[in-house]
């Protein structure tokens, strides 16, 4: 979508510098100056869901350690009685 904005010339001087010491065009320099002052686009459901699947699944490559420790808190709780 194309705007115009005005916008006082020292900022615009200060932001195309910026955006050419990133080398990030213009355009790209003032999306994210604005994703970062307002945040993120909030997720869709589905997006949501994924996300929360893929976290749920981050610690899958535990299960054997998580088998063996709950095996040795076992055997040593069962000593105490």
């Amino acid at each position: 979508m194309k705007i115009a904005l005005q916008i006082p010339n020292s900022l615009l001087r200060r932001a195309r510098k910026n955006a050419h010491q990133r080398r990030l065009s213009l355009q790209l320099f003032v999306v994210e100056a604005l994703t970062g002052k307002i945040g993120p686009e909030p997720l869709t459901p589905e997006q949501s869901r994924k996300a929360r699947m893929n976290w749920a699944g981050a610690l899958s490559h535990l299960r054997e350690e998580t088998a063996r420790i709950n095996a040795i808190i076992e055997a040593e709780f069962g000593r105490l009685d």
